[in-house]
């Protein structure tokens, strides 16, 4: 392999001032792991079965951050409720802005979940005012136009309004000075207004349904209100805090129990995929799509579902690397379940084809740890839930730092040529 010219003068100007101390730059440093036995280390590496040449691409556009504060980087999650819950992607999201150092990150798309009376991440804090009606792509025929989250709520009560922290602090500053508002009224006669401090902002932009607010200077919280709802109904599907200053944003869209079929519901997806046009996708999709009985799971079905969701997503950034998580060991219940789902071999060799035809890489939890029936290890060394399904924090966290890890690993052997 041929090391792209930057690449090479950065590795090379790094291996000859490292011993004098005068070189700051360096590509990443492993996270320590527990010493479980449970994992299978071998396993955690970023396997990259095709063409390499848009992981290269990547790597190149991380460089330019990381060597020179030029760029930014767009990473979007999405899966079930191993996402949903904020713990294994929000792990990630502050290892990747590690990574790349003191430049500035994003925290990317928010939704106020618990509106809808379910879980929500801890990173963020957001609650509503008003009353709302709500809709998810796990319905079989969602009542309102969907998007990137997943979800949405709409309202007509005059009071309607959406109050959302980024929980900044010393240690992870994140602040915004654009927002976006994703979602319309239902007349096209009427426009948020966001609160700021002491500020009233208005929308600077408009799209078909999105609004855009500039602010005077960076803040971490703020205040969406809809006067206007009660003449003119109001759908939202979330929000997008921006800093546009060079860096990272991720992005993370689970919503629990959503197999791709789900995903392939929401009409607004690539309309608002547009907006953060990812570099990688990270896709850990598959765990619902397989709890079926195994004489009903197809495994070419369930390619093709994702081929239709790759599409989608290639049409707004044909250069975006996949990253595929395959199904963690888990136990099936579907009908005649209780036991070892085998049908997460399916899915882990459907990954394998899918990560080569696109260009991808697989990150494989399945072996990472330990194969079938590895789920009750987990729970043993108190990393999975009963269920054999979840993982608690300790587990979701430890996640984020075995594919963070494996993401460096291959990053640092390309760097120096191995």
């Amino acid at each position: 392999m041929i090391l792209p010219p930057l690449r090479y003068i950065l590795f090379m100007l790094g291996m000859l001032l490292s011993s004098i101390n005068l070189f700051a730059y360096e590509y990443g440093e492993f996270k320590p792991i527990e010493n479980y036995s449970c994992i299978n280390h071998d396993a955690n590496v970023l396997l990259v079965p095709g063409n390499d040449s848009l992981l290269l691409n990547l790597y190149n556009k991380m460089d330019q951050i990381m060597a020179m504060g030029q760029g930014q980087i767009s990473i979007l999650h999405m899966g079930g409720s191993h996402v949903q819950a904020g713990v294994f992607s929000h792990r990630l999201r502050t290892n990747f802005r590690n990574l790349i150092g003191d430049y500035t990150s994003s925290k990317g798309i928010i939704f106020p979940y618990r509106t809808m009376g379910t879980n929500a991440p801890t990173n963020y804090q957001m609650s509503t005012t008003g009353a709302w009606t709500n809709a998810r792509c796990v319905d079989r025929t969602p009542s309102l136009p969907l998007g990137l989250t997943g979800a949405a709520i709409k309202s007509s009560d005059s009071n309607a309004s959406v109050y959302f922290n980024l929980k900044s602090s010393e240690e992870e500053p994140w602040e915004y000075n654009q927002l976006i508002v994703l979602g319309h009224d239902e007349n096209k006669t009427i426009y948020p207004l966001l609160i700021c401090g002491e500020d009233t902002i208005v929308p600077s932009a408009f799209g078909e349904d999105s609004y855009t607010f500039h602010l005077p200077s960076e803040a971490s919280e703020g205040k969406v209100i809809f006067e206007g709802a009660s003449e003119s109904p109001i759908t939202f599907r979330g929000l997008i805090p921006v800093n546009t200053f060079s860096g990272l944003s991720y992005y993370e869209a689970g919503i629990n129990g959503a197999s791709v079929p789900s995903w392939l519901r929401c009409n607004k997806f690539q309309e608002d995929l547009t907006l953060i046009s990812p570099d990688i996708v990270i896709m850990g999709i598959g765990i619902n799509d397989a709890n079926v009985p195994p004489t009903k799971f197809n495994a070419e079905e369930f390619k093709q579902n994702y081929r239709r969701l790759i599409n989608k997503i290639k049409a707004v950034n044909p250069n975006a690397i996949f990253i595929f998580i395959t199904n963690n060991d888990c136990k099936l219940n579907a009908r005649g379940g209780g036991r070892y789902n085998p049908n997460t071999v399916k899915v882990e060799q459907a990954f394998i084809s899918l990560a080569k035809e696109y260009h991808g890489a697989v990150w494989n939890l399945f072996r990472v740890m330990g194969g079938p029936e590895s789920s009750k290890v987990w729970v043993e060394q108190q990393l999975m839930q009963s269920d054999r399904i979840h993982f608690n924090r300790t587990g979701y966290e430890l996640l984020g730092d075995l594919f963070y890890n494996a993401f460096v690993r291959d990053f640092r052997n390309i760097d120096i040529n191995e």
